[in-house]
């Protein structure tokens, strides 16, 4: 994918800003919170908008945290019931990062399997995560968007911060 083909977006919400195929939107914004999606056709109703990506931020506090994205993460994925088929641990825009990838079915019916590709990050005593699903069918299309998305993410914080 070239970079025209991409967005530049930013939520005041999240303090996250990233970069998204032009064809995606912002679908909500709360406090702390932001999710984008898309339409592009190619899904049936039952699948409409499950590519989103969700932006959540999340504030804990400095003493002894430093390890505290990696215990997030794991218990983010604990808590979700998926398979995890990928961890990584990296660095993006100065946050340390941890990146899993993980598959199964988010509904206790046993829905249609999705592919989650998920980051918490941390910078300081503020965490952010960046969670990104798709139908598993359609894996190998949305992976690779997700994770642009997250390695273009900067970390911006408003409140004064230390950034």
């Amino acid at each position: 994918m070239r970079s025209d083909e991409l967005i530049h977006l930013f939520s005041y919400a999240t303090g996250v800003s990233f970069e998204l195929p032009l064809d995606w939107e912002e679908l909500l914004e709360a406090p702390g919170v932001a999710e984008y999606g898309n339409d592009d056709g190619d899904h049936d109703d039952e699948r409409a908008g499950a590519a989103a990506l969700r932006f959540s931020v999340l504030a804990v506090g400095e003493d002894g945290m430093s390890d505290a994205y990696q215990r997030l993460s794991d218990e983010l994925l604990g808590a979700s019931g998926l398979t995890l088929l990928d961890r990584t641990d990296t660095v993006v825009d100065d946050a340390a990062v941890r990146i899993t990838v993980a598959h199964g079915s988010t509904e206790p019916t046993g829905a249609a399997a999705v592919t989650v590709v998920q980051a918490v990050a941390q910078r300081g005593g503020r965490l952010w995560v960046l969670r990104g699903t798709a139908p598993s069918v359609e894996a190998d299309r949305y992976r690779p968007l997700f994770e642009a998305a997250i390695a273009s993410a900067r970390f911006i914080e408003l409140d004064g911060g230390r950034r």
